[in-house]
């Protein structure tokens, strides 16, 4: 295995090391002052912080990087994700200084251009900004990254307090739980997924294990969450939810898809309104999710639709490292 070199000194005699799940605790403030200075607000939880740092792909020991001050608080932080079956590694950085968030960069390019040689190929590296980051946009501009494509992050408010009467789903639609221990119903499961995100943009086909290691670690994993729906009997879409951010009593749409045989019957209308009834049950008082903002399925209209709305555009950024 080829190892990234050891990396420039740290900017201000900072204190540089990899980063460890023990340090969620130390990171989490990080996250939630670069939030509040893009955003005025924070959506960043513990518990999604501790599941992202152990997620399939993520590179700690080589591609994380840990920058404290002499006291010990943690003034910057990469966290790195990579996916060999799509030949790409996703980079999020965080530092409420520039000069800190460059340093990472480049650290991160030095990690890249290393799986470049290890896999002998091309490597995309990706990094995403919220639209008015100037700051952090700049740094991944400089880098050699550019904008390829731009997403929504929408919201509805619910109040859990009021009574929401019976859904009436359309004709010949059912929704049902799907059995996580059933291995027929996870690899439906699978299958509704690849064949109902194949128009959409970046959609890496995967096979079952490959799948489902991702799928099955991804942060807020809650198999009561997990839905398929059918129409006249037969599968025609799922959604699989997140409790990703109950921490912050938001419900979260990790994934919706339909068929395309099956769209325009009001599946996915059906299990975006079962999912909000599930969240008021459970007295969450928002459902988030991300969506394509030049989605081909019209997915973006769907979703204002149903009272969404955005809340946050965030640009997807992109380069290619060579070995």
């Amino acid at each position: 295995m080829t190892t990234a070199s050891r990396p420039d000194d740290p900017p201000r005699g900072l204190l540089a090391r990899r980063p460890v799940v023990e340090d969620a605790s130390q990171i989490l403030p990080l996250m939630v002052a670069c939030d509040l200075a893009v955003l005025g607000h924070s959506d960043s939880t513990l518990s999604e912080l501790s599941a992202d740092l152990v997620a399939t792909g993520v590179d700690n020991e080589r591609g994380g990087w840990l920058l404290s001050a002499a006291e010990g608080t943690v003034v910057g932080w990469s966290w790195t994700q990579y996916d060999e079956t799509a030949s790409e590694v996703f980079v999020d950085l965080y530092s409420l200084d520039a000069e800190i968030l460059r340093w990472l960069m480049a650290q991160a390019r030095v990690y890249v251009h290393a799986l470049a040689v290890e896999w002998g190929r091309l490597v995309v590296l990706a990094a995403g900004s919220y639209a008015h980051d100037e700051v952090y946009g700049g740094v991944l501009r400089d880098s050699g990254l550019e904008v390829v494509r731009s997403f929504w992050q929408m919201r509805l408010a619910l109040d859990p307090g009021s009574d929401r009467p019976p859904r009436i789903l359309p004709p010949g639609v059912t929704i049902r739980l799907v059995d996580a221990a059933s291995e027929a119903d996870v690899h439906l499961l699978h299958r509704l997924h690849e064949a109902s995100f194949v128009d959409h943009w970046h959609h890496t086909p995967r096979e079952f294990d490959d799948w489902y290691e991702r799928f099955d670690t991804a942060a807020g994993r809650d198999v009561s969450q997990w839905w398929i729906a059918a129409v006249d009997g037969e599968p025609a879409g799922l959604l699989i939810g997140s409790e990703s951010l109950a921490e912050i009593n938001e419900g979260y749409v990790d994934t919706l898809g339909v068929l395309r045989a099956f769209r325009g019957r009001g599946v996915a209308k059906s299990l975006l309104y079962h999912v909000f009834d599930e969240a008021a049950r459970r007295g969450r008082t928002r459902v988030g999710l991300g969506v394509d903002s030049e989605s081909p399925t019209g997915a973006t209209r769907l979703y204002e639709s149903v009272g969404m709305s955005v809340d946050k555009v965030v640009l997807a950024w992109q380069g290619s490292v060579a070995p």
